[in-house]
């Protein structure tokens, strides 16, 4: 575009007397792919039905015109082609058609395009985008989501825009097409969606009610992509609902990003940005140790993240030889493979018995480390006193517990709790059950 911003018309031989859009263009921005009528010695040409199709074709950009312009291999006389959008790599051209093999009036393809400039053989992306109505208008977005218009899926009326998250996992995902929802679709057609994902800015267009003529262009800026959270706040013992919780929820650097109270149903719900990071979710409530849930968050958005916090309630009566995994429903302390380090998920367990020797100051209690019977038996009980000299050392000078309250030893595999002793073969999960560490309440006075 030249520097007053205004159009002007194409140097070479792209446009003709005939029907000429839908264009995309290579990375190094010298080579184009457009949508032409299907014409032949500058008469339009009929297929078999008697109707005039389209056709892609290629051009390159030589010395600041557009030449070599010719239609791709898979084109037919007997079909359309339109409608091409590339992948951020090149590598892959997307594009509809009402070839064989097509569910419905029209479907979305894709073709390989190989290192010599030829191409594979176009298929069919499936009825995960594709029904028995019409897929038109494919946009591959730089992030590698697949943005179509579409009348077969459920939408507001006519064509309406579609996307789907990651096009690479079409065949074998889960997840089905996204309605855009009202502000991009109406009741009318709705089509040629484009994005520019670093920007947000985007076009589409339409002939809703309200423009100027037929089919109009529509300007838009996407909002920053956020991810909806949801969750609920159960007792763990009751299953009931807890009202009133407050939930902290944190960064990978423990820094707190927001703060939201469950409603009186125990329900609540926050949104995080979409960024590929972990999140920590932590509930606290009079009456209950506080319990936490890690989050992942796509890069893109997903529809919802559902997630629950199940808390503990505080423990009234105290017996001796109270296991604390069993009271406080503590996950297995697991550790690296031949390694005592305390991992980050083996750190929120814990803090659960940190936080119930903080909140009952007269109990002392005795650790004991076990290991499974794989490696060498010396081997094993030094290991297991090492996770065990690791694990007191956490709970006194993380969690700040006088050193007179906790005692422990390692047991290595002496006390196994299953069959799976020397050469006998188990599978990892028998092995898993030997890798425990216990907590066992001494004294409570």
């Amino acid at each position: 575009m030249n520097s007053d911003k205004s159009s002007f018309k194409l140097p070479g031989g792209i446009n003709s007397k005939y029907h000429e859009s839908s264009v995309a263009l290579t990375k190094d921005g010298k080579t184009m792919y457009f949508t032409r009528n299907n014409y032949f010695k500058r008469k339009l040409k009929k297929s078999a039905e008697e109707t005039y199709g389209l056709k892609i074709y290629k051009a390159t950009l030589v010395d600041g015109e557009w030449t070599n312009i010719k239609p791709l291999s898979f084109n037919s006389d007997d079909y359309n082609t339109a409608h091409p959008t590339l992948n951020a790599d090149g590598t892959k051209l997307y594009f509809s058609s009402d070839m064989p093999g097509t569910i419905g009036g029209s479907d979305i393809f894709v073709v390989a395009i190989n290192k010599n400039g030829s191409f594979g053989i176009p298929e069919n992306l499936g009825n995960k985008i594709n029904t028995e109505g019409r897929e038109n208008f494919p946009f591959v977005s730089s992030t590698g989501t697949l943005y179509f218009s579409s009348d077969g899926h459920v939408g507001l009326g006519g064509l309406d825009v579609f996307s789907f998250n990651n096009i690479n996992e079409i065949m074998t995902s889960q997840e089905n097409a996204v309605n855009m929802g009202r502000f991009i679709n109406s009741s009318s057609d709705d089509f040629g969606y484009l994005i520019n994902e670093t920007t947000l800015k985007g076009f589409v267009s339409s002939n809703r009610a309200g423009g100027k003529g037929d089919d109009d262009i529509y300007s838009f800026t996407k909002s920053a992509c956020k991810q909806l959270i949801r969750g609920i706040t159960l007792d763990s013992k009751t299953k009931q609902l807890i009202p009133l919780a407050k939930i902290i929820v944190f960064n990978k650097n423990k820094q707190v990003l927001k703060t939201v109270v469950s409603d009186n149903n125990g329900a609540f719900n926050f949104e995080l940005e979409c960024n590929s990071e972990s999140y920590i979710a932590e509930a606290l409530k009079t009456g209950y140790f506080k319990n936490e849930q890690q989050i992942v968050v796509a890069s893109k958005s997903n529809r919802e993240i559902i997630i629950e916090i199940n808390l503990i309630p505080v423990i009234k009566e105290i017996s001796k030889q109270e296991d604390l995994n069993v009271t406080l429903e503590l996950k297995s302390i697991l550790f690296d493979y031949g390694k005592s380090g305390i991992k980050s998920e083996a750190a929120i367990e814990l803090d659960k018995v940190i936080k119930y020797l903080n909140d009952f100051s007269k109990v002392k209690i005795d650790v004991r480390s076990h290991t499974d019977s794989r490696g060498n038996d010396d081997f094993n009980l030094s290991l297991s006193n090492r996770r065990n000299i690791a694990t007191i050392k956490y709970i006194v000078e993380v969690g700040g517990v006088s050193k007179n309250r906790v005692t422990g030893k390692g047991y290595g595999e002496t006390q196994l709790v299953n069959k799976c002793s020397n050469n006998v073969k188990c599978s990892k999960e028998e092995h898993k059950m030997n890798r425990r560490s216990e907590f066992i309440v001494m004294t409570t006075e």
